[in-house]
């Protein structure tokens, strides 16, 4: 019976881990300038909780893509470039950071051919990029942003945890039936 009962338990703890996790967001991204030939293809991910303070915004933590076609090798940290946040707003059509998915400090990252990438929002009017390659020559584009929520159907961990776990009582309660009919 104490195995049962340890067994249960760890179900449980694996949930409640599991939660935690089926709430982050993962989304598509494209920018188009319509200065330049800025253009930017990307995957990117957050954090399940909005960051304390910020209104809102999630941190990005993963971003995946290209930059005119050169390859995006990883994120800025956070007041690494132009001040940048890396704070994504799901909720930016409710009103967010006046309606925009990113906020003026923006969410920059790096390509691989050395260049700093922003993007940003001017009071959700315009959406641009600034990009600056090693020396510091810089160039902000205005252009078109679009985000969507990525389509990939991942399994929740808290769902199958909770089907693990019916499966589990199911078993024990026919197990007991089958021991109380000797």
């Amino acid at each position: 019976m104490l195995g049962i009962k340890r067994f249960a338990a760890c179900f449980v703890m694996l949930g409640i881990a599991g939660l935690g996790t089926a709430s982050a967001g993962t989304y598509d991204l494209s920018y188009t300038g319509d200065f330049g030939t800025n253009s930017i293809t990307a995957v990117f991910s957050t954090a399940g909780k909005a960051v304390s303070g910020s209104g809102g915004g999630h941190l990005v933590q993963s971003l995946t893509g290209s930059f005119d076609g050169s390859a995006i090798t990883g994120l800025v940290a956070a007041n690494g470039f132009d001040g940048n946040d890396n704070l994504f707003f799901p909720g930016y059509a409710k009103g967010a950071d006046f309606y925009s998915p990113f906020d003026a400090s923006g969410l920059s990252f790096l390509d691989a051919m050395g260049q700093s990438i922003n993007l940003f929002s001017d009071a959700g009017l315009v959406f641009g990029s600034s990009s600056c390659v090693a020396h510091r020559t810089c160039t902000i584009s205005a252009g078109t942003l679009t985000i969507r929520k990525a389509s990939t159907a991942v399994p929740e961990p808290g769902s199958l945890i909770l089907l693990g776990t019916g499966l589990l009582g199911i078993g024990l309660v026919s197990r007991r039936r089958a021991r109380r009919a000797i």
